[in-house]
Protein backbone atom coordinates (compact mmCIF):
# COMPACT_ATOMS: atom_id res chain seq x y z
CA UNK A 1 0.00 0.00 0.00
CA UNK A 2 1.58 3.34 -0.97
CA UNK A 3 2.70 5.57 1.88
CA UNK A 4 0.68 8.68 2.61
CA UNK A 5 1.83 11.89 0.94
CA UNK A 6 3.70 14.05 3.48
CA UNK A 7 2.12 17.32 4.51
CA UNK A 8 4.52 19.68 2.73
CA UNK A 9 3.29 22.67 4.71
CA UNK A 10 4.26 20.93 7.95
CA UNK A 11 7.65 19.97 6.52
CA UNK A 12 8.39 23.52 5.47
CA UNK A 13 7.11 24.99 8.72
CA UNK A 14 9.24 22.60 10.76
CA UNK A 15 12.35 23.44 8.74
CA UNK A 16 11.71 27.16 9.00
CA UNK A 17 11.25 26.84 12.76
CA UNK A 18 14.61 25.08 13.04
CA UNK A 19 16.36 27.81 11.09
CA UNK A 20 14.65 30.64 12.99
CA UNK A 21 15.54 28.91 16.25
CA UNK A 22 19.18 28.88 15.22
CA UNK A 23 18.98 32.48 14.08
CA UNK A 24 17.64 33.55 17.46
CA UNK A 25 20.85 32.39 19.16
CA UNK A 26 23.28 33.38 16.42
CA UNK A 27 22.94 36.93 15.07
CA UNK A 28 24.96 35.96 11.98
CA UNK A 29 22.63 33.10 11.08
CA UNK A 30 19.53 35.01 9.98
CA UNK A 31 17.32 33.67 7.23
CA UNK A 32 18.74 34.99 3.96
CA UNK A 33 16.46 35.94 1.09
CA UNK A 34 18.17 33.51 -1.28
CA UNK A 35 17.66 30.63 1.13
CA UNK A 36 13.97 31.45 1.64
CA UNK A 37 13.47 31.64 -2.14
CA UNK A 38 15.14 28.26 -2.53
CA UNK A 39 13.01 26.76 0.24
CA UNK A 40 9.88 27.96 -1.51
CA UNK A 41 11.02 26.34 -4.78
CA UNK A 42 11.83 23.15 -2.88
CA UNK A 43 8.42 23.16 -1.25
CA UNK A 44 6.61 23.86 -4.52
CA UNK A 45 8.40 20.97 -6.23
CA UNK A 46 7.55 18.68 -3.29
CA UNK A 47 11.14 17.94 -2.32
CA UNK A 48 11.26 15.82 0.81
CA UNK A 49 12.26 17.54 4.03
CA UNK A 50 12.64 14.57 6.36
CA UNK A 51 14.33 11.90 4.21
CA UNK A 52 16.23 11.49 0.96
CA UNK A 53 14.73 9.71 -2.03
CA UNK A 54 16.87 10.76 -4.98
CA UNK A 55 16.87 9.57 -8.61
CA UNK A 56 19.87 7.44 -9.52
CA UNK A 57 21.40 6.99 -12.96
CA UNK A 58 24.48 4.80 -13.30
CA UNK A 59 25.04 6.00 -16.87
CA UNK A 60 27.86 8.41 -16.11
CA UNK A 61 29.51 10.00 -19.13
CA UNK A 62 32.97 10.84 -17.83
CA UNK A 63 34.44 11.66 -21.23
CA UNK A 64 32.68 15.01 -21.69
CA UNK A 65 34.57 18.27 -22.08
CA UNK A 66 33.35 19.29 -18.63
CA UNK A 67 34.81 16.22 -16.90
CA UNK A 68 38.05 16.35 -18.90
CA UNK A 69 38.53 20.01 -17.96
CA UNK A 70 37.49 19.56 -14.33
CA UNK A 71 39.30 16.37 -13.34
CA UNK A 72 42.88 17.78 -13.19
CA UNK A 73 41.66 20.91 -11.40
CA UNK A 74 39.81 18.85 -8.80
CA UNK A 75 42.78 16.52 -8.33
CA UNK A 76 45.11 19.49 -7.84
CA UNK A 77 42.84 21.08 -5.22
CA UNK A 78 42.35 17.70 -3.58
CA UNK A 79 46.10 17.23 -3.19
CA UNK A 80 46.26 20.62 -1.48
CA UNK A 81 43.50 19.81 1.01
CA UNK A 82 44.27 16.12 1.57
CA UNK A 83 43.44 15.17 5.14
CA UNK A 84 41.06 18.10 5.57
CA UNK A 85 37.31 17.56 6.09
CA UNK A 86 36.50 18.84 2.61
CA UNK A 87 34.99 17.12 -0.41
CA UNK A 88 34.96 18.38 -3.99
CA UNK A 89 31.98 17.35 -6.09
CA UNK A 90 31.34 17.88 -9.80
CA UNK A 91 27.76 17.77 -11.06
CA UNK A 92 26.35 18.07 -14.55
CA UNK A 93 23.83 20.67 -15.72
CA UNK A 94 20.94 18.62 -14.30
CA UNK A 95 22.46 18.26 -10.84
CA UNK A 96 23.60 14.65 -11.26
CA UNK A 97 26.82 13.96 -9.38
CA UNK A 98 29.67 12.92 -11.69
CA UNK A 99 32.82 13.05 -9.56
CA UNK A 100 33.53 13.11 -5.83
CA UNK A 101 36.91 13.49 -4.15
CA UNK A 102 37.01 13.47 -0.35
CA UNK A 103 39.76 14.43 2.04
CA UNK A 104 38.46 12.65 5.13
CA UNK A 105 37.01 9.11 5.46
CA UNK A 106 34.42 10.02 8.10
CA UNK A 107 33.02 12.80 5.90
CA UNK A 108 32.98 10.46 2.91
CA UNK A 109 30.97 7.91 4.88
CA UNK A 110 28.40 10.53 5.84
CA UNK A 111 28.16 11.64 2.21
CA UNK A 112 27.42 8.04 1.20
CA UNK A 113 24.61 7.91 3.73
CA UNK A 114 23.25 11.17 2.29
CA UNK A 115 23.44 9.70 -1.24
CA UNK A 116 25.77 12.55 -2.21
CA UNK A 117 27.64 10.24 -4.55
CA UNK A 118 28.15 9.72 -8.30
CA UNK A 119 24.94 8.85 -10.12
CA UNK A 120 22.52 10.51 -7.69
CA UNK A 121 20.72 13.73 -8.58
CA UNK A 122 21.10 16.68 -6.25
CA UNK A 123 18.79 18.88 -8.28
CA UNK A 124 16.90 21.22 -5.97
CA UNK A 125 13.54 19.66 -6.88
CA UNK A 126 14.73 16.36 -5.38
CA UNK A 127 17.21 17.23 -2.63
CA UNK A 128 15.88 20.65 -1.68
CA UNK A 129 18.15 23.60 -0.93
CA UNK A 130 21.79 22.54 -1.38
CA UNK A 131 25.00 23.82 -2.91
CA UNK A 132 24.66 21.87 -6.15
CA UNK A 133 20.99 22.26 -7.01
CA UNK A 134 20.62 25.81 -5.72
CA UNK A 135 23.69 27.06 -7.62
CA UNK A 136 22.17 25.66 -10.81
CA UNK A 137 18.76 27.21 -10.11
CA UNK A 138 20.16 30.62 -9.17
CA UNK A 139 22.88 30.46 -11.84
CA UNK A 140 25.29 31.88 -9.27
CA UNK A 141 27.38 30.87 -6.28
CA UNK A 142 25.26 29.21 -3.59
CA UNK A 143 26.37 28.88 0.03
CA UNK A 144 24.16 26.65 2.19
CA UNK A 145 25.07 26.12 5.83
CA UNK A 146 23.69 23.59 8.28
CA UNK A 147 20.03 24.24 9.01
CA UNK A 148 19.70 26.26 5.81
CA UNK A 149 19.38 22.92 3.99
CA UNK A 150 15.74 22.14 3.25
CA UNK A 151 16.29 18.44 3.97
CA UNK A 152 17.07 17.63 7.60
CA UNK A 153 19.53 14.86 6.66
CA UNK A 154 21.75 17.43 4.94
CA UNK A 155 21.89 19.82 7.86
CA UNK A 156 25.12 18.26 9.15
CA UNK A 157 26.86 19.78 6.10
CA UNK A 158 27.90 23.16 4.78
CA UNK A 159 28.36 23.41 1.03
CA UNK A 160 29.27 25.99 -1.59
CA UNK A 161 28.43 25.44 -5.25
CA UNK A 162 29.43 27.50 -8.26
CA UNK A 163 28.10 27.04 -11.81
CA UNK A 164 30.63 26.08 -14.49
CA UNK A 165 29.89 27.70 -17.85
CA UNK A 166 31.12 27.18 -21.37
CA UNK A 167 33.49 30.13 -21.86
CA UNK A 168 32.37 30.52 -25.48
CA UNK A 169 28.59 30.21 -25.31
CA UNK A 170 28.19 30.93 -21.54
CA UNK A 171 25.87 27.93 -21.39
CA UNK A 172 25.75 26.32 -17.95
CA UNK A 173 27.57 22.98 -18.25
CA UNK A 174 27.53 21.90 -14.64
CA UNK A 175 28.44 22.83 -11.09
CA UNK A 176 31.46 22.50 -8.80
CA UNK A 177 30.73 22.08 -5.10
CA UNK A 178 32.78 21.94 -1.91
CA UNK A 179 31.12 20.23 1.05
CA UNK A 180 32.30 20.04 4.66
CA UNK A 181 30.81 19.66 8.14
CA UNK A 182 28.38 22.40 9.11
CA UNK A 183 30.55 23.57 11.99
CA UNK A 184 33.58 23.88 9.69
CA UNK A 185 32.02 26.38 7.29
CA UNK A 186 34.39 29.25 6.49
CA UNK A 187 34.22 32.19 4.05
CA UNK A 188 37.45 30.94 2.45
CA UNK A 189 35.52 28.00 0.99
CA UNK A 190 33.62 30.36 -1.30
CA UNK A 191 36.85 31.84 -2.64
CA UNK A 192 38.33 28.36 -3.08
CA UNK A 193 35.43 26.95 -5.08
CA UNK A 194 35.17 30.09 -7.23
CA UNK A 195 38.86 29.94 -8.04
CA UNK A 196 38.62 26.24 -8.90
CA UNK A 197 35.55 26.89 -11.05
CA UNK A 198 37.38 29.65 -12.91
CA UNK A 199 40.30 27.27 -13.53
CA UNK A 200 37.90 24.73 -15.04
CA UNK A 201 36.48 27.39 -17.35
CA UNK A 202 40.03 28.37 -18.35
CA UNK A 203 40.68 24.73 -19.26
CA UNK A 204 37.46 24.63 -21.26
CA UNK A 205 38.56 27.70 -23.18
CA UNK A 206 41.92 26.11 -23.94
CA UNK A 207 40.11 23.01 -25.18
CA UNK A 208 37.81 25.05 -27.43
CA UNK A 209 38.62 24.85 -31.10
CA UNK A 210 40.06 27.77 -33.01
CA UNK A 211 36.78 27.91 -34.93
CA UNK A 212 34.70 28.38 -31.77
CA UNK A 213 36.96 31.17 -30.57
CA UNK A 214 36.79 32.80 -33.98
CA UNK A 215 32.99 32.56 -33.83
CA UNK A 216 32.99 34.36 -30.48
CA UNK A 217 35.20 37.13 -31.87
CA UNK A 218 32.90 37.60 -34.86
CA UNK A 219 29.82 37.67 -32.63
CA UNK A 220 31.33 40.30 -30.34
CA UNK A 221 32.28 42.42 -33.34
CA UNK A 222 28.84 42.18 -34.97
CA UNK A 223 26.78 42.59 -31.82
CA UNK A 224 28.30 45.84 -30.57
CA UNK A 225 25.58 47.91 -32.20
CA UNK A 226 22.73 45.39 -32.30
CA UNK A 227 23.19 42.68 -29.68
CA UNK A 228 19.52 41.63 -29.61
CA UNK A 229 19.50 41.06 -33.38
CA UNK A 230 22.69 39.02 -33.79
CA UNK A 231 23.20 35.29 -33.42
CA UNK A 232 26.39 33.38 -34.17
CA UNK A 233 26.11 29.69 -34.96
CA UNK A 234 28.45 26.95 -36.10
CA UNK A 235 28.54 23.16 -36.04
CA UNK A 236 29.67 23.28 -32.39
CA UNK A 237 28.46 26.52 -30.84
CA UNK A 238 25.49 28.87 -30.57
CA UNK A 239 25.92 32.40 -29.25
CA UNK A 240 23.18 34.97 -28.83
CA UNK A 241 21.12 36.88 -26.30
CA UNK A 242 17.79 35.55 -25.03
CA UNK A 243 16.01 38.28 -27.02
CA UNK A 244 17.76 37.25 -30.22
CA UNK A 245 16.90 33.59 -29.58
CA UNK A 246 13.23 34.53 -29.13
CA UNK A 247 13.27 36.27 -32.50
CA UNK A 248 14.00 32.96 -34.25
CA UNK A 249 11.27 31.07 -32.44
CA UNK A 250 13.53 29.15 -30.08
CA UNK A 251 15.30 27.12 -32.78
CA UNK A 252 18.14 25.02 -31.40
CA UNK A 253 21.72 25.09 -32.60
CA UNK A 254 21.45 21.93 -34.71
CA UNK A 255 18.32 23.09 -36.56
CA UNK A 256 19.64 26.59 -37.11
CA UNK A 257 23.02 25.37 -38.31
CA UNK A 258 21.37 23.00 -40.80
CA UNK A 259 19.21 25.83 -42.16
CA UNK A 260 22.23 28.10 -42.43
CA UNK A 261 24.38 25.57 -44.29
CA UNK A 262 21.55 24.77 -46.71
CA UNK A 263 20.84 28.46 -47.35
CA UNK A 264 24.43 29.49 -47.91
CA UNK A 265 25.51 26.69 -50.21
CA UNK A 266 28.56 28.17 -51.91
CA UNK A 267 27.46 31.78 -51.34
CA UNK A 268 28.84 34.22 -48.80
CA UNK A 269 25.44 35.61 -47.83
CA UNK A 270 21.84 34.37 -47.86
CA UNK A 271 18.45 35.16 -46.38
CA UNK A 272 16.27 32.63 -44.60
CA UNK A 273 12.53 32.92 -43.89
CA UNK A 274 11.31 31.00 -40.85
CA UNK A 275 7.82 29.64 -40.28
CA UNK A 276 7.33 32.37 -37.68
CA UNK A 277 7.67 34.91 -40.47
CA UNK A 278 11.05 36.08 -39.27
CA UNK A 279 13.69 36.70 -41.89
CA UNK A 280 17.37 36.81 -41.18
CA UNK A 281 20.57 37.13 -43.17
CA UNK A 282 23.49 34.72 -42.86
CA UNK A 283 27.09 35.34 -43.74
Amino acid sequence: MPSAMPNWSDVLTHSLERLKERASTDPDAGVRDGILASWRRSYDSQALGDRLDLPYDDNLNLSTRLVRAARPVIEKVQSDIDGSPLTLILGDSTGKVLLRHSGEPSLEGQLDRALLAPGFSYAEKYAGTNGIGTALEDRSTALVRGAEHFNEQLQVFACVGVPVRDPITRRQLGVLDITTWADRAHPALTALVRQAGASIEDSLLTMSSRGARSLLEQYLRSSRAAEDRVIAVSDEAFIGSATAADRIGGLGRTELWTLTVDALGNADRAEISLMSGTEYATT
